[in-house]
């Protein structure tokens, strides 16, 4: 009787540590995906919510911006699907002041191996990429003015510079965090066309820069310094510029 009352209790603790076991690989195994970012300065000033369909893909990035410089507008990016693969991105501002243009543009999306083209009636993007993450951007309005961006990475991955325009423009980063996740809406990387990258799952650099410098023509480098608050998974939930001019919260929901 009394061997037959030791099995059980080995079975029974088996069972409950194999239990323990699958909750700890459940819990390592959740995954938090970017939802929402705020940006304050004296005050709420911006906002940007990423809206998700049945199997987690991009449907659409509705930003809006509240106050300080450019006029107050709603910005909605909406992403269409071939199967696994976006097919079209609208870009869409609607502006507060009636005096402002409301603009909105289609692209039809193809890619190679290295290369993603979009293509409007008015303005085509090339984005030449590697590895998952963005090497160039170069976009032409309509043949009046083309925009050229080139990211140069260190071999760790981590975004070392950006050059715009033929080096009119040229941002340094340096002092990366590391272990960490990256920033999912890059507030310190300043790159054109951010939320069609987000949608196109490409990335800028592998880890957080703290310091970033930026040069004009011969002017002398404006050096500016972050901070960043991770949570205890290493996600970024809180952004500093230099002197707390202004911060940006970030939040997630949960796979």
């Amino acid at each position: 009787m009394k061997r037959n009352y030791f099995i059980i209790v080995l079975i029974t603790c088996f069972y409950l540590v194999g239990c323990s076991a699958e909750d700890d690989l459940i819990e390592k195994e959740n995954i938090k995906i970017f939802k929402k970012v705020e940006r304050y300065r004296d005050g709420l000033f911006f906002d940007k919510v990423i809206n998700y369909d049945s199997d987690n893909r991009i449907e659409s990035i509705v930003a809006n911006k509240y106050m300080g410089g450019a006029a107050p507008f709603e910005r909605v990016v909406s992403v269409a699907y071939s199967e696994s693969t976006v097919s079209t991105i609208t870009d869409a501002y609607d502006y507060e002041d009636p005096n402002d243009t409301d603009t909105e543009i289609t692209y039809n999306v193809s890619s190679n191996d290295n290369t993603i083209d979009l293509i409007s009636d008015d303005v085509e993007i090339e984005i030449a990429h590697s590895n998952g993450f963005v090497d160039a951007i170069i976009t032409n309005y309509g043949g009046s003015y083309i925009d050229t961006t080139f990211l140069s990475r260190d071999l760790n991955q981590n975004l070392i510079a950006v050059t715009f325009n033929n080096r009119a423009v040229v941002n340094r980063y340096s002092n990366f965090d590391t272990d960490k996740k990256t920033d999912p809406d890059g507030i310190v990387v300043e790159v054109i066309h951010r939320d069609i990258l987000r949608i196109l799952g490409l990335k800028l650099t592998e880890n957080n820069p703290s310091t970033s410098s930026q040069t004009i023509l011969e002017a002398p480098s404006v050096v500016k310094s972050y901070t960043y608050e991770y949570d205890e998974e290493g996600y970024i939930t809180r952004t500093y510029d230099e002197n707390l001019i202004f911060y940006t919260d970030t939040f997630y929901i949960e796979e």
